[in-house]
């Protein structure tokens, strides 16, 4: 297994077991509870429907980063769209989330968004216009179809937990194939890429030396 989805493996396993204890533990005192017919305070301790929807996020997400791995596809680590921008997807509070980010972004800061999630978002943000108007969201094209890129960011977080995660692998396999230079979508990735760095050109030359 790939060394940051190994490191997140053991987190969850220890947090799924750690949850079956309280749940067996919230069994046995809401019964307790019950047979002392001590039903005033019952409801106030016991938690095990909330132990138990937690767990099953736990375990779903388990699911997916085991169905990731298969698929060589490593959390946490920089899939590069150009030398500067590149993909991530992470894990933190009990969901995965995708965004492009880029590494330079000191006269960004400085000069337009002073906020370094909020270049995250920028970023991310600009990298899907540029695919959405060079693909023209026609179920047509040669890349995702209707789709855009946020489409298949929500389809990965999948914030509901309604997605298959055979799905929701594939789309973020998608998704790391659309940042390769040699990949199947190549030629509307080297659109977007060139769009997009002239864009930055342009925005660097009206600051001038500052950016340098």
């Amino acid at each position: 297994m790939l060394k940051n989805n190994q490191e997140l493996l053991e987190k969850l396993d220890k947090e799924i077991k750690y949850l079956e204890e309280q749940e067996e533990a919230e069994d046995k005192r809401s019964s307790f509870l019950y047979e002392q017919k001590m039903d005033d305070i019952r409801d106030l301790f016991t938690k095990t429907y909330e132990i138990r929807d937690l767990k099953r996020k736990l375990e779903k997400n388990k699911e997916f980063l085991l169905a990731i791995d298969e698929k060589n596809i490593e959390i946490n680590k920089s899939y590069f769209l150009n030398e500067d921008i590149y993909l991530s997807c992470s894990y933190y509070g009990q969901s995965f989330s995708c965004y492009f980010y880029m590494q330079n972004t000191g006269w960004i800061y400085n000069s337009y968004i002073g906020s370094h999630s909020g270049i995250n978002a920028w970023i991310t943000n600009l990298v899907n216009e540029e695919y959405a108007l060079f693909s023209g969201n026609s179920q047509y094209n040669y890349a995702f179809g209707c789709m855009d890129l946020k489409d298949f960011f929500k389809i990965v977080e999948d914030e509901k937990g309604e997605k298959e995660i055979k799905y929701r692998a594939e789309c973020l396999e998608k998704l790391i194939e659309f940042t390769k230079a040699d990949g199947k979508f190549s030629k509307i990735r080297k659109t977007v890429v060139d769009s997009i760095e002239h864009k930055l050109q342009m925005m660097k030359e009206s600051i001038g030396d500052e950016w340098c």
